[in-house]
């Protein structure tokens, strides 16, 4: 189980939360969130810089999503965004790219360090579990 010691976490959705989720929607857009080399932050800065890191990443996806969508936690270094509308694979491809910009144009500050954080988003569009290994 992961520890969440990080206000800002407990307003996203858990693991469970998000397989009960995909268990009980017919069709759902699914976006796989990757803080790339997360383990290297962890490393250099220890798990308290970590940590901080992971709750400015989940308040500025809160700021980039559409407001349809819901954030949930996968793993340590990994959310998914999940959308139920009708969107075409354009549209999940310009949803990406806007999150993807918007984190290659930020600056994560964490005490005195600033931080780049680039992130790998995969798309898939489908039914239930099987949403998250398509990703």
């Amino acid at each position: 189980m992961i520890e969440d010691s990080c206000e800002l976490l407990p307003i996203i959705g858990t693991h469970s939360e998000l397989v009960q989720k995909l268990k009980s929607t017919q069709v759902v857009n699914c976006f796989l969130i990757n803080i790339d080399n997360f383990s290297n932050i962890n490393s250099a800065y220890g798990y308290e810089v970590g940590n901080k890191v992971l709750c400015s990443v989940v308040q500025n996806l809160h700021i980039v999503k559409s407001i349809d969508m819901a954030l949930y936690r996968y793993s340590t270094d990994k959310f998914v965004l999940l959308n139920e509308k009708d969107l075409t694979t354009l549209e999940m491809q310009r949803t990406a790219e806007t999150i993807l910009s918007f984190f290659s144009n930020t600056e994560l500050t964490v005490g005195k360090i600033e931080l780049k954080i680039s992130l790998s988003i995969g798309i898939s569009k489908g039914i239930g579990l099987s949403n998250i290994s398509n990703a």
